[in-house]
């Protein structure tokens, strides 16, 4: 099965923003609570697919995310953190390689994903769980400019992940 098809029987939708085509498959009806917002869910739910022509931009959002690779290629995700660190990890399925299905990503981290070289389908399929759930208030869009004068030593990386 090729990306199109993949996004048609998924029924995906382009992310703009980020790059990508996501749906989001659930949302937990238990808030969160008065402490935190009575509108955030404890969690929710996306698959996300990219293909060798797009990549994820470089994001951040206020919750932690777990990424899971379902199929299609492997991809590779920066993820930047503290005092200009950061850190290049693969995901998807050979074990053997060091290359494991799931991702956790912290609250706060910058990220971008793209389609590792070499691959032969041509996308991936990713799922995405959020909590607490995800809220497009708390999503940030990575700029380039700034991120390269915080990361400097991923200058080249953070140009290809972003716009």
């Amino acid at each position: 099965m090729n990306a199109e098809a993949i996004i048609e029987k998924l029924g995906l939708e382009p992310l703009s923003e980020e790059g990508g085509f996501y749906r989001r498959t659930f949302t937990s009806k238990i808030l969160m609570g008065e402490a935190v917002s009575s509108e955030v869910s404890i969690g929710t739910c996306i698959y996300f697919l990219v293909t060798k022509e797009m990549f994820s931009a470089m994001h951040k959002i206020e919750s932690d995310e777990i990424f899971h690779y379902y199929g299609g290629d492997t991809v590779e995700m920066l993820e930047l953190g503290e005092n200009g660190e950061g850190k290049w990890c693969s995901i998807g399925f050979d074990i053997g390689k060091g290359v494991y299905p799931q991702k956790h990503v912290p609250k706060g981290r910058w990220q971008g994903l793209l389609i590792k070289e070499g691959g032969s389908f041509g996308y991936s399929l990713l799922g995405c769980a959020v909590t607490p759930g995800f809220l497009w208030k708390d999503f940030t869009l990575g700029d380039r400019a700034v991120l390269i004068q915080e990361y400097p030593h991923f200058s080249k990386d953070i140009e290809s992940l972003t716009r």
